[in-house]
């Protein structure tokens, strides 16, 4: 499955498979642009943010790699390594939450007229255990293609199903979710616009390609009573898994989306 968000608008453009992220990616977008030409872009974020104090405080802990530098790529990711405590306690001044654990808003998984299905209060484990395998920035096309992997991801939520198939079923309950080898390829695209005689720098669209090897799904229902229905909830999604996966994916990959560039116009 992959998604395309330009600033307001998302759509799915293709089937494939997986969930997780958003915390991390912030990185690989505004952090990385940081980093190919930091004498231009500090004093630009310094503007849009009033935030001259955070950007020392960023500088500090973010090797600064040249445009010119002949490893850049290499560099980068080495830099990348630099940032993940600062991921994994969040950076509250820039909105940028902690990804140990990342806590995600409720989000509809899936809403046709027969079946609702909505996830709330996720919680997901593992995104400070990622791992950057290729980062290529193209400053004369003004777009960053990255890939992340991560060995495992865990994730855990209250669902609210609502169907009307064969017969009426209204349920609540809590699902974990785990979820191995999970790669997560992106192409971020920005623009620079004039403002006021300055180069400011817009995140216009995020295309993101998102994989995995494999996946365990665990559901209980609310009323735990009922052994019927909970082996009937699990043998359903553990038959199904690549279905449903596909039906909910575009969900999770705009949410992801919308959020990165969210985050990264925001700074």
């Amino acid at each position: 499955m992959c998604y395309r968000t330009s600033n307001t608008i998302a759509y799915a453009k293709s089937q494939d498979a997986a969930p997780e992220i958003l915390a991390l990616l912030h990185s690989v977008t505004v952090d990385y642009l940081v980093l190919l030409d930091v004498h231009w872009l500090i004093p630009t974020i310094s503007r849009l943010t009033g935030a001259e104090n955070v950007l020392l405080r960023i500088a500090s802990y973010i090797h600064i790699c040249g445009r010119r530098n002949p490893k850049l790529n290499e560099c980068i990711l080495n830099s990348i390594e630099q940032i993940r405590h600062e991921l994994i306690k969040g950076i509250p001044e820039l909105e940028v939450p902690s990804i140990s654990p990342l806590i995600l808003n409720d989000l509809i998984l899936v809403d046709q007229p027969n079946v609702h299905i909505e996830a709330k209060k996720l919680i997901i484990h593992g995104l400070e255990n990622y791992w950057p395998l290729n980062l290529k920035p193209d400053v004369e096309k003004q777009q960053i293609d990255a890939t992340i992997f991560y060995p495992q991801l865990n994730i855990k939520a209250d669902y609210d199903v609502n169907t009307k198939i064969l017969v009426p079923i209204v349920d609540q309950g809590k699902i974990t979710a785990d979820i191995n080898n999970v790669t997560a390829k992106i192409l971020l695209r920005y623009k620079l616009i004039e403002k006021d005689g300055k180069q400011y720098m817009y995140f216009s669209s995020m295309t993101t390609k998102l994989n995995f090897k494999d996946i365990a799904i665990d559901i209980q229902p609310e009323n735990n009573t009922d052994s019927t229905l909970t082996k009937a909830f699990n043998n359903f999604f553990g038959n199904n898994k690549n279905d449903i996966i596909t039906i909910i994916l575009p969900s999770i990959e705009k949410s992801i989306s919308e959020n990165i560039l969210k985050i990264s116009n925001n700074m």
